[in-house]
């Protein structure tokens, strides 16, 4: 990342990202397998009193076969923990281009029992008046959603029976990247 980003840096500019890269270094991923992560917030899901409902998870051996070895590898690389949730939910398994799997849920009960957060999302304007007059900016993208973890008091929230250290996504995730 540091060659590709340096090639038309002066010295200085060299030196301030190094520093920013060697500051930020558990925040990038490295690989497949080592997603980084964001520290700077953890995802809350407020489901207030609802009361608890536990869908019963989809009975396939094709689909628990493979969904097994990505729990397997997600657990391995410590992106994962176990869980025993109570609001566990059916878990669909979906072929990426690259004929890799990845680990869906199903939300909707969640979704309807959770509290929305509510924060403004920046303006369009005010984020390119932001940029007027700068000489260079950049661009990062998300290894995955697994890079923010979840809040300690919403592990129980955790969704599939398996897992998960953190949460794929939820009702109020989108304000979680606003606010990182």
């Amino acid at each position: 990342m540091f060659d590709k980003s340096s090639s038309n840096l002066s010295e200085s500019q060299v030196d301030n990202l190094k520093q920013v890269l060697v500051r930020h270094k558990g925040t990038f991923s490295k690989s497949k397998d080592d997603l980084g992560k964001a520290t700077a917030i953890r995802h809350k899901i407020n489901t207030g009193t609802a009361p608890l409902v536990k869908l019963l998870p989809v009975d396939c051996l094709f689909i628990r076969e493979e969904a097994d070895k990505e729990v397997k590898r997600l657990l391995d690389c410590g992106i994962v923990e176990p869980s025993k949730s109570p609001w566990s939910t059916s878990l669909v398994l979906v072929k990426k281009k690259d004929s890799s799997t990845r680990i869906c849920t199903y939300l909707g009960i969640l979704n309807s029992n959770t509290i929305e957060d509510s924060y403004q999302l920046p303006r369009i304007d005010d984020s390119r008046d932001t940029l007027r007059g700068s000489k260079w900016f950049s661009v990062l993208d998300l290894s995955s959603g697994y890079i923010v973890e979840m809040d300690p008091q919403g592990k129980e929230k955790k969704l599939l029976s398996q897992l998960l250290k953190v949460v794929s996504i939820s009702i109020s995730w989108p304000w979680v990247y606003v606010l990182v």
